[in-house]
């Protein structure tokens, strides 16, 4: 999920958004499955399988800062440009709404 990091999961919308239960995945997971240390997750370079899912709340701030799965490096772009990079990715893509009880736009 793409997010900004003070943001909390709705577990609730997770379901609605892809049909089945959510949680978050124990840091050994993580690491196994997208091969990103906790906390350096990087949503532009996940296994095809994986759905990213993005909260609108991120169009909320000029920047989005990420780390490329280490902690020793970071990027930023303008929030502005998501869009564009969101519709390089050959994951499924999911735009969750902001009103949270509502459905879902899938790229």
């Amino acid at each position: 999920m793409l997010t900004h990091r003070d943001n909390r999961l709705n577990s609730k919308q997770m379901k609605q958004a892809i049909g089945k239960r959510v949680s978050v995945c124990s840091d050994e997971e993580m690491i196994e499955q997208i091969h990103c240390v906790p906390g350096a997750v990087c949503p532009f370079a996940l296994p095809q399988h994986i759905t990213l899912l993005v909260d609108p709340d991120i169009y909320n701030y000029q920047e989005i800062m990420f780390t490329p799965g280490k902690p020793d490096h970071t990027f930023a772009f303008a929030t502005e440009q998501l869009p564009l990079l969101l519709g390089q990715l050959n994951n499924p893509v999911v735009l969750l709404t902001p009103d949270k009880s509502e459905s879902i736009t899938t790229l």
